[in-house]
């Protein structure tokens, strides 16, 4: 038996600029989120259909109260990065470093694991597994 990853949902200081950075190195689409504003999607196969990442702005949470679902407003601004993802592209190490120095992200290859940590944000995390 086998798992995929539908979607993942992240904080972003600027959730369009996230969406854009991950698209980009990516080959993926940027939309709205449209439940809700200020929120942004990247698409990763350029449909709803396929797999996505939402970003939402720091200042909701997604939370459940007595069984209901619902974005809610935060007292405080969300911080830390306890959330990341994996992604393996099909682009080779050197085209994602050379993405990352263009758009001044930091990132480090992680020897060990065989990956790339590359930081849309300063908080928000995205490994990436370089197959190209």
């Amino acid at each position: 038996m086998s798992a995929v990853i539908n979607h993942a949902s992240v904080y972003a200081h600027e959730p369009k600029r996230a969406a854009r950075l991950l698209a980009a190195l990516t080959g993926g689409t940027v939309e709205a989120f449209h439940p809700l504003r200020g929120a942004w999607v990247c698409l990763f196969e350029g449909s709803w259909d396929g797999p996505l990442v939402e970003f939402y702005p720091r200042t909701v949470t997604f939370a459940q109260r007595d069984g209901t679902v619902a974005f809610r407003k935060l007292d405080e601004r969300a911080t830390g990065s306890g959330t990341h993802f994996n992604l393996t592209l099909e682009r080779s190490r050197a085209w994602v470093e050379s993405f990352c120095k263009t758009q001044r992200l930091v990132y480090t290859f992680r020897e060990w694991a065989g990956f790339l940590d590359v930081w849309l944000e300063d908080d928000l995390l995205v490994e990436i597994v370089c197959r190209g």
